[in-house]
């Protein structure tokens, strides 16, 4: 089973399981009150949105491959466009970029979004150089 949510509703709340074995299909089956309570289930704005990111997604992976690959030979480590290096985040925020603290402190974190430009990613790498 894999649980997938904040981006798959396009910035709208929405989750999802997939799951690999249909008999594990009913550990995810909601009980009545479920529906009522629970913040991610079956909003219909945010289902239509998915639908969108999903049809989106596979025309962006490729280039999410090529900004992975500049990534790479900055010498950020990770798959894709979450990607991690040595670094303090508040040395990169004084700098003007925006990354997550991770591991130990020691780390920085970058997700950026799948639509970062060539430009963008340029001076993000050249501010934290």
């Amino acid at each position: 089973m894999l649980c997938v949510g904040k981006a798959l509703g396009g910035g709208i709340p929405l989750s999802a399981a997939l799951f690999v074995r249909r008999d594990l299909e009913a550990l995810w089956r909601l009980g009545p009150e479920d529906v009522y309570t629970h913040t991610h289930v079956g909003n219909p704005l945010a289902c239509s949105a998915a639908l969108v990111v999903l049809d989106e997604v596979p025309r962006l992976l490729p280039r999410v491959h090529e900004l992975g690959e500049r990534f790479e030979r900055a010498g950020w480590r990770g798959r894709g466009l979450l990607r991690a290096r040595a670094g303090n985040a508040d040395e990169a925020l004084e700098r003007g970029v925006l990354v997550v603290p991770a591991g130990d402190g020691s780390l920085i974190q970058a997700t950026p979004p799948l639509t970062l430009s060539d430009d963008e990613l340029a001076e993000a790498l050249n501010r934290l150089a």
